[in-house]
């Protein structure tokens, strides 16, 4: 069999995306794309990219298959004559990374289809001719087989599986089912054997693959019927398999043959579209041909969400059978709304005058569809818009009922085809192309390849939009201004204020509102939130300066973009070692300012001082110890006793200290006193019963004190261990010598008392 069937001619997709604006958006009409930016990515050879599928991380996975050896964009060697080829892109397109997987030299390796998996991994799905070699890891069962491989999130293999029968088995499509597995679809000539279970019916049949998540199979099924024709040398070609949404399985693609084998409904013409529903196990349910009188080839299909189908591809039929509308040219879009089960409900054609392919169809943001393919048409029939050069994508946009809102043509001077749509999840679309096109056009970076090489080709678009764009926050005293740009040429603006020109002069805060009109009345809506300034600066750290030091002064200001302290300085903090007011401005987006300031104080020094020198003083006199006074506000005093004034009086015994605080320093001085009996003793006693000075008393006493009295002969005549100044009063005249002591102090006092009368 030729390397590419027939069947799978060069397809190209196109895609309209919705583009956000600042604070956007809704549309009155759907507007016709516009190019937001397109990236060619490639080797020195070939690369054809069949499928560009959004990823989680807002980029995009590429995958397709390429002969080119390590160059421009491509980083690993190739393995065989065509080996699958990877790329991960950034939401612009930027490459991050790539990968090459293949088998054997001179193998032949043709991804077909890729899918995002729920582990962020991805899955890939192609046929190869190839032996256990290189990544393949499983011979050869006959000619070409099925052949999958699972990635991690950054590309890394994770396993691969071949699937096929003794002969030839073309991959088409593949998709992740609810259960974590993934059903394969495509198209064989295989008999029963290798991986095959049930027999040939025809030249070619439909065969899927249901295997689990590590790729084992579970089940596969095969589906044609018995007599051959001309279309291809007879048979069925599955082009597209699908979930739905009752967990069994929609298959579509074109037979030619008559009716036999799974096929119980006529054909129109050389070849149908044929739609078979299988349920989860794989059982058929039914199966339904549409078709006009010519060839009409499904390419594409999705469930829609009343339960039907959209399915669409090409046809070169005229009005007969299912279609409703006579051809445009020698190919033309043709796109058919089923029922759940399959029965056509209406149908719609598109085409120029020339050869118009379709690649695919997925479903519009309002509820429509979205057509794309290649075209070698110009301006003509439903094609609005000339050729670009050898070959150009061609979108169209239909509502939910198949009437068309507008088309769109893209490409560069030379061929460029395309293959997949896919929505992008800001609401817009993603085209995978290929082309062999230089800076042209469309086209706005060169062909890596030559130009009889395609390289991979991806479109993003956007459809007319309005953006405001101006402060988001009013300053006070400082109206602001709103400006409106397009991303096309604009027939009128209209402000919520009434104002009809691209800008809006701001006085008040509020909710600002313009919508812009495009050439055939479509319309954009952009609203801008302008919210009043409660930004409010601050300064924080230390309101005191100590001597010979230094404080560090911030400022706080969320979601300033400047600041300007009054010593010039611009950086949040700074160190300052002079008193005084320091004042931070904070600038804003928009222009905004707010300003604060921050005192600092000096704290004054604590002068070194002195209580006095230690002293000694009589028991039972009290003593006033004095601190430094008058000095500066802030100065705290801390006795040992308790006290917190300035001065203190002890009458006690001890060492007594002060410490003088300020928040910079602390000073300390102390001073011991110490007590000594200070007494008065008389030396003569008049015991005459006056009163007065009939006893021996001593003044002074405090404690217990011993006395002993002795005569003039050395007799002891008195004594007691506390003396209470009673004695003499009875006492003989005479000279008495005196022994007075105070254990506790260790102190002792002797001498001569005379008693007279």
């Amino acid at each position: 069999m030729p390397r590419l069937p027939l069947l799978l001619f060069h397809r190209f997709c196109l895609a309209c995306a919705a583009v956000l604006a600042l604070v956007v958006e809704a549309h009155a009409q759907v507007a016709p794309p516009l190019s937001e930016w397109d990236r060619t990515l490639g080797g020195t050879e070939h690369d054809l990219l069949k499928t560009a599928v959004p990823t989680r991380d807002g980029g995009y996975f590429l995958a397709g298959y390429s002969n080119s050896p390590v160059s421009a964009f491509k980083s690993q060697p190739r393995r065989g004559v065509d080996d699958y080829w990877v790329v991960k892109v950034d939401a612009q397109g930027q490459r991050q990374w790539d990968r090459t997987f293949g088998g054997a030299s001179g193998s032949l390796n043709y991804l077909q289809d890729a899918q995002q998996t729920a582990d962020g991994g991805y899955i890939l799905g192609g046929y190869s001719n190839s032996g256990a070699a290189g990544e393949r890891t499983a011979p050869s069962r006959g000619g070409y087989d099925y052949w999958v491989i699972k990635l991690d999130a950054q590309g890394v293999k994770q396993w691969d599986r071949a699937y096929g029968g003794t002969s030839e088995d073309y991959f088409t499509s593949l998709h992740q089912t609810a259960d974590g597995g993934y059903i394969l679809g495509g198209y064989s000539s295989s008999g029963a054997g290798g991986d095959k279970t049930q027999p040939r019916l025809g030249v070619s049949d439909y065969w899927v693959v249901k295997v689990d998540g590590q790729g084992v199979r579970q089940w596969d099924r095969t589906f044609g019927s018995f007599s051959v024709g001309p279309f291809n040398n007879g048979g069925s070609q599955l082009q597209r398999v699908r979930q739905t949404a009752d967990g069994g399985y929609m298959l579509g693609g074109a037979i030619n043959n008559s009716a036999g084998g799974d096929l119980t409904g006529p054909i129109r013409g050389d070849a149908d579209f044929w739609l078979v529903k299988l349920t989860a196990q794989g059982t058929k349910q039914w199966d339904r041909t549409l078709g006009g009188p010519g060839t009409d080839v499904l390419f594409a299909l999705f469930q829609t969400p009343d339960g039907g189908y959209a399915v669409a591809g090409t046809s070169d039929s005229g009005v007969g059978g299912d279609k409703g509308a006579p051809s445009r040219g020698t190919g033309d879009y043709w796109l058919v709304k089923t029922d759940a089960l399959g029965v056509r409900q209406w149908d719609r054609t598109f085409g120029g005058t020339a050869y118009d392919h379709l690649s695919d169809v997925c479903p519009g943001a309002d509820g429509g569809y979205v057509l794309s393919g290649s075209t070698a048409s110009g301006a003509s029939a439903d094609k609005t818009e000339p050729g670009r050069g050898g070959g150009d994508a061609w979108l169209v946009k239909v509502n939910d009922q198949g009437a068309k809102q507008w088309d769109r043509t893209l490409g560069g001077l030379a061929g460029d085809f395309v293959d997949r749509l896919h929505p992008t999840a800001d609401g817009g679309y993603i085209l995978a192309c290929g082309s062999m096109s230089g800076v042209s056009a469309d086209k706005s970076e060169p062909n890596l390849g030559g130009n009889q090489s395609p390289d991979m080709w991806l479109v993003k678009l956007a459809p007319p939009a309005v953006r405001i764009t101006g402060p988001a926050v009013l300053c006070p005293g400082n109206p602001a201004q709103l400006v409106a740009t397009a991303t096309a040429p604009v027939v009128a603006y209209r402000w919520s204020t009434g104002v009809t020109t691209p800008t809006l002069a701001v006085a008040l805060p509020g909710t600002y509102t313009v919508t812009a009109t495009f050439a055939g009345g479509y319309t954009s809506t952009a609203t801008q939130v302008v919210a009043p300034f409660i930004a409010v600066a601050t300064i924080g750290g230390d309101s005191l300066l100590c001597p010979g030091r230094s404080v560090v002064l911030t400022a706080q200001a969320s979601g300033a973009t400047g600041l300007l302290w009054t010593t010039g300085a611009t950086t949040p903090s700074v160190t300052v070692s002079q008193p005084g007011t320091y004042a931070v401005v904070a600038t804003y987006p928009g222009g905004c300012t707010s300003r604060a300031q921050w005192r600092v104080r000096a704290v004054p020094a604590v002068p070194a001082f002195s209580l006095g020198r230690d002293t000694t003083v009589c028991e039972g006199s009290a003593l006033v110890l004095t601190a430094p006074a008058g000095l500066a506000p802030g100065v705290a005093y801390q006795w040992s006793t308790g006290a917190t004034t300035p001065t203190v009086q002890v009458a006690q015994a001890g060492t007594y200290s002060v410490q003088l605080v300020t928040v910079c320093d602390v000073r300390t001085a102390s001073r011991t006193v110490r007590h000594r009996p200070c007494l008065t003793i008389p030396t003569i006693v008049t015991a005459n019963g006056d009163l007065r000075n009939d006893r021996f008393a001593i003044l002074g006493l405090r404690g217990a004190w011993s006395l002993q009295l002795y005569n003039r002969w050395g007799q002891q005549v008195y004594n007691t261990t506390a003396y209470r100044n009673e004695w003499g009063e009875n006492a003989a005249v005479g000279v008495y010598y005196y022994l007075l002591t105070q254990a506790a102090s260790a102190t002792a006092y002797k001498g001569w008392v005379e008693v007279v009368r």
